[in-house]
C-alpha cells in the first residue's frame, strides 16, 4: 500500500506556484499561509501538511487516472471547512 502521509513534501514548491492551491491553503490553514508568506523553511510547514498531500494526490490522479491509496492525519477546523464548501 503506497504511503504518502509526508510523501508529497517535494511537491510543495509546485503547489505554491498554483494560485488555486495557494487559495486552498490560505482558506483552510491561514496560519500556515502566513508562515510561508514570511518565507519560512519548507520543512516547517510542508511535511505532513494535508493541503500539500491533497495537491499531490490530485496531481497523481490526473497523471495516472487512478487514486493512490494514502493515509492522512487530517485535523481541520469545521468552521473553515464550511467556508470553503
Amino acid at each position: 500500500v503506497p504511503y504518502a502521509h509526508g510523501g508529497f513534501f517535494g511537491a510543495a514548491p509546485f503547489m505554491l506556484a498554483d494560485p488555486l492551491w495557494v487559495d486552498v491553503l490560505r482558506s483552510l490553514m491561514p496560519d500556515v499561509y502566513v508562515e510561508i508568506s514570511r518565507r519560512a523553511l519548507l520543512i516547517h510547514w510542508a511535511e505532513n501538511n494535508p493541503v500539500v498531500a491533497a495537491y499531490g494526490t490530485a496531481h497523481e490522479m490526473e497523471r495516472s487516472g487512478r487514486l493512490t491509496a494514502v493515509e492522512w492525519d487530517v485535523f481541520l477546523d469545521p468552521g473553515l471547512v464550511r467556508r470553503v464548501e
